[in-house]
């Protein structure tokens, strides 16, 4: 079994997010292998209708590993237990969690120049956390399928967070075809990578692997699945 680690929010923002959007610092003094594009399993104490104890994962970005600070941010669920628990801590509250998890960041192995990311929805926040460990020489291309009129992280803070990179940054509807936006780079020997809603990665994933596109230059995390209307 995991052994529970514990950090203390530092900054509720979520007054700028449709959904929760907090920062918080590590306890204690161990230092914890943080790494944007991970994530961690929050443990909210709390239980749903039958009993079992609410249980969640999240993204990590915006990380600080000296610092051991890092950001979460989580879609607003009507009726949602988690969601509402993060949008109700308070700054020095404490958020108990296990991990960090996942391999969704840059391989070592990797030898692409450019990256292209298409962010569906509240996948925006893994993409964030993966371009922490894209290289600086590498040529980011971000297609943003933003959800809604507002989306769960800010303009500003997507910026902050891809300060330091080659960075060209796409907006897009949720509802677009993800697929019209890859005829340029199919044959270019791109890196590519998806998160968020299934269905649409899935699309995005499938078409590439249809042209010839090998899974060694593919990487995903999907957070949940809806239907394409």
């Amino acid at each position: 079994m995991a052994e529970p680690k514990q950090a203390r929010v530092i900054a509720n923002l979520s007054q700028e997010s449709p959904g929760a959007l907090l920062a918080f610092q590590v306890d204690g003094d161990s230092q914890l292998p943080l790494k944007g594009g991970k994530y961690i399993i929050i443990n909210s104490g709390l239980c749903n209708e039958e009993g079992k104890l609410i249980k969640r994962a999240y993204s990590l970005f915006a990380v600080n590993q000296e610092a051991q600070q890092f950001f979460l941010a989580a879609e607003r669920v009507p009726g949602g237990i988690a969601s509402q628990y993060l949008l109700d801590l308070q700054v020095d509250d404490t958020l108990t969690f296990s991990g960090p998890w996942g391999k969704f960041f840059w391989p070592e192995e990797a030898v692409e120049k450019q990256l292209v990311a298409a962010a569906f929805g509240s996948g925006i926040t893994v993409i964030l956390g993966y371009l922490a460990s894209v290289p600086a020489d590498c040529e980011v291309h971000l297609y943003w399928y933003q959800e809604g009129e507002r989306a769960l992280v800010n303009d500003s803070i997507v910026t902050e967070c891809a300060a330091d990179k080659k960075i060209q940054i796409i907006p897009r509807d949720f509802q677009d075809d993800p697929t019209l936006d890859l005829s340029k780079w199919e044959d270019s020997g791109a890196r590519f990578i998806t998160a968020g809603e299934g269905v649409r990665a899935d699309r995005f994933l499938d078409h590439l692997r249809e042209r010839g596109v090998t899974d060694d230059r593919l990487q995903s995390e999907i957070f949940y699945r809806q239907p394409v209307v």
